[in-house]
């Protein structure tokens, strides 16, 4: 948990990184270090998943106005529209 949690956080501070993907959710048979077991069921505690959750929802740096990329712009979505 404390290195999702460190890396998520050096992820989304950096103002040139606008998104990650985290590929293995859930245990296979090589590998065993998913978020999940292989039958989907929690490997954790609450306490881990709200962790885990908490800096995935954290406000990512290129999202941010201060972000000097940023600078006098208005983010607006895919489709243009804010």
């Amino acid at each position: 948990m404390e290195r999702y949690t460190g890396l998520t956080t050096v992820l989304m501070q950096n103002p040139r990184i606008c998104g990650f993907c985290y590929t293995q959710l859930t245990d296979i048979e090589q590998e065993q270090n998913g978020l999940y077991r292989y039958d989907r069921s929690r490997k954790f505690s609450d306490k881990v998943y709200d962790g885990i959750r908490r800096v995935n929802e954290q406000t990512a740096a290129v999202e941010r106005s201060e972000n000097p990329i940023n600078a006098g712009k208005t983010l607006s979505g895919p489709d243009g529209r804010e």
